[in-house]
């Protein structure tokens, strides 16, 4: 009687738990990459509660929810959590803690978020959406403020985590870490921001939205700053997007003229910050010269006087993205059905190769795709592309066929390109906990049980 009344109050609740969940994830996440509240990431406990509960979360969404046979899209995530688990069992001698560890991840991504979308409302739908995307744009905005600041200070500094890493921050090496544990990674995270603050700008009353575009504007001013050439690739592709999409509307010749605008204000206002924040470097060589004589006893302390990066050149132009990728394809096509599994790749690589240079290096893939290739084999990844590609260009498709303009999906088909792109160049959504996983999870699940659902009935 008892556990039927707790999975009553449960179900009488199924929302407000789940949305709960979400925005404690969503906190999660968005303190692993800034730094100065990695505190809260690396705790233990909260690790370990926000484990235990998605866990829960997931066996209620099977064994009460059947979220098995109930949820749209999931038969690729369950092709997918299986072949995971012949890998960790063809693997298992080279050891398997830390394949466990990444099983509770996708556990929790594919049985406990993945399905919530299905069993609520779509209002409660767009209300998760607007949540997660509310506490990740204060979060991220707040930090870029503050990085932002760093840069106008010149305050650059090496710093040791709560975790043990060792991380530069502020403006150092030619480009604005700031609070950053990762650049790159907040480069896409504040283009997530742009996009659902540009949904947002929409739906607030004129005094909000001053707020918002000084938001956009600063999250903008650090995607520049961070010398990210990933989001500049990213940026370039989604304007490649909204492009196609205005040629196939019925007023195009409009829709492509403010597309063209568009485009000129952004990439010319990424010109006019870059060549402005060089004018602002020059200006104070003498300033910045003297506090890197101040701080010489620190070790390796460069605040350099410009925003060129030294670590791209035509030599490198990849940054060892080009050496990484040869090895991992070479490494895959040895072990294809089932990889190397996450935990153990690198004393499985070390025996075939040990000089290899992935293995030398210790380096993760930076590409998401290979990634599953490289640890899951060629099972996992045509799954991966089933159950992304399949709503994706489903709802691409109807969009364009029906001429609607349907801004939420609008704002999740560009954070979908955003996360798409992102994955050739950045291993971060999918083997461990990351808010970008999050995003992509929440997005298609949103497409195929908040969206696409609704066609068909039209259909009928």
């Amino acid at each position: 009687k008892l556990i039927m009344k707790i999975l009553d109050f449960f179900e009488q609740n199924y929302f407000k738990f789940g949305i709960s969940y979400l925005l404690f994830f969503t906190l999660y996440m968005m303190t692993s990459i800034i730094v100065p509240l990695n505190f809260f990431n690396a705790n233990s406990y909260v690790t370990i509660l926000l484990s235990g509960l998605g866990a829960l979360f997931g066996l209620y969404n099977i064994v009460v929810k059947k979220a098995l046979t109930k949820t749209r899209g999931i038969r690729p995530l369950i092709v997918l959590f299986v072949v995971i688990i012949i890998s960790l069992v063809v693997n298992m001698k080279y050891g398997y803690i830390d394949n466990v560890k990444d099983l509770i991840v996708f556990f929790v991504y594919f049985f406990s978020i993945y399905p919530f979308i299905s069993f609520i409302t779509k209002e409660q739908a767009n209300q998760t959406l607007l949540s997660v995307g509310g506490v990740l744009a204060v979060l991220s905005t707040g930090a870029v403020i503050a990085s932002l600041f760093q840069f106008v200070t010149f305050d650059g500094y090496i710093i040791e985590s709560y975790k043990g890493n060792v991380f530069r921050q502020g403006f150092i090496d030619s480009r604005l870490f700031g609070v950053f544990t990762d650049p790159n990674i907040q480069s896409v995270v504040s283009l997530l921001t742009i996009t659902y603050l540009g949904y947002l700008q929409n739906k607030v009353s004129r005094p909000l939205k001053v707020l918002l575009y000084l938001a956009i504007f600063c999250n903008f001013t650090y995607i520049v700053l961070s010398g990210s050439r990933t989001a500049l690739i990213i940026i370039s592709a989604v304007f490649v997007y909204i492009f196609i999409v205005a040629i196939c509307k019925k007023d195009r010749k409009k829709q492509v003229l403010n597309v063209i605008m568009f485009g000129l204000i952004t990439f010319g206002s990424y010109h006019l910050v870059y060549q402005g924040s060089q004018v602002i470097l020059k200006a104070n060589t003498q300033v910045i010269t003297k506090i890197n004589q101040e701080h010489k006893n620190t070790g390796n302390y460069k605040v350099l006087a410009t925003l060129q990066r030294n670590d791209t050149d035509a030599k490198n132009i990849s940054n060892n993205r080009f050496s990484i990728w040869q090895d991992a394809i070479k490494f895959s096509v040895k072990r294809p059905i089932f990889g190397y599994t996450s935990g153990n790749w690198e004393k499985i690589a070390k025996e075939i190769d040990p000089d290899s240079y992935i293995v030398k290096k210790s380096y993760r893939v930076h590409n998401g795709y290979l990634e599953i290739l490289f640890y899951s084999g060629f099972i996992a990844l045509l799954a991966f592309f089933w159950y992304v590609g399949k709503p994706i260009i489903k709802t691409i498709v109807n969009e364009l066929k029906t001429n609607s303009q349907n801004l939420i999906i609008e704002f999740i088909l560009i954070g979908l390109i955003i996360l798409g792109v992102t994955n050739m160049f950045i291993s971060a959504t999918m083997y461990g906990f990351s808010i970008l996983g999050l995003v992509l999870h929440l997005s298609i699940s949103y497409l195929n049980n908040g969206y696409l659902p609704q066609l068909e009935t039209k259909d009928k």
